[in-house]
């Protein structure tokens, strides 16, 4: 076997294991950040007179939605130069692929200000992705409810009866 094949057999084996990795840490990820919502808002729930607090949880969804975005864009990125580089290598051996780094170096994405314009087309299928929308519609609509007044008993502060 040339010294070449041996070398994108490697990184093809690199870039599906980098891949799977990936999808797991996003499961990960997902249960965390489930679990980090929960505490919050029983935190919140529990301490009541802090109407700021309400918008905590409105972050942390955005930051979930950010990381799904990022860690898919890199998913697809990596099965974009499986396909288009070591796919077609493997099948005739005539194109050489460019070498991942180069590849990657290579791609442009837009900035990270410009959020929306990041987001792969097929993230919407990804299970995860529906879910922390409606969880960020959600937290959105509680944060704004509770600063605009909506429901004062969780904006007014706890009264002791203690004296």
């Amino acid at each position: 076997m040339p010294k070449d094949d041996a070398f994108y057999i490697e990184e093809f084996k690199a870039l599906r294991e980098t891949i799977s990795t990936k999808l797991k840490d996003q499961l990960e990820s997902n249960r965390w950040g489930l679990i980090g919502l929960a505490a919050l808002y029983s935190y919140i729930l529990s301490n009541p007179g802090k109407p700021i607090l309400f918008w905590v949880p409105v972050g942390l969804t955005l930051a979930m939605l950010a990381l799904l975005n990022e860690e898919n864009r890199m998913i697809q990125i990596v099965g974009k130069y499986i396909k288009e580089q070591l796919e077609p290598w493997a099948a005739d051996g005539n194109k050489i692929p460019r070498g991942w780094e180069t590849y990657l170096g290579d791609t442009t994405t837009p900035r990270w200000w410009l959020f929306w314009h990041r987001w792969p087309r097929g993230l919407w299928d990804w299970a995860p992705v529906p879910l922390w929308l409606l969880l960020f519609a959600l937290t959105l609509g509680i944060a704004l409810g509770v600063s605009l007044g909506l429901w004062p008993s969780l904006s007014a502060a706890p009264i002791n009866c203690s004296k």
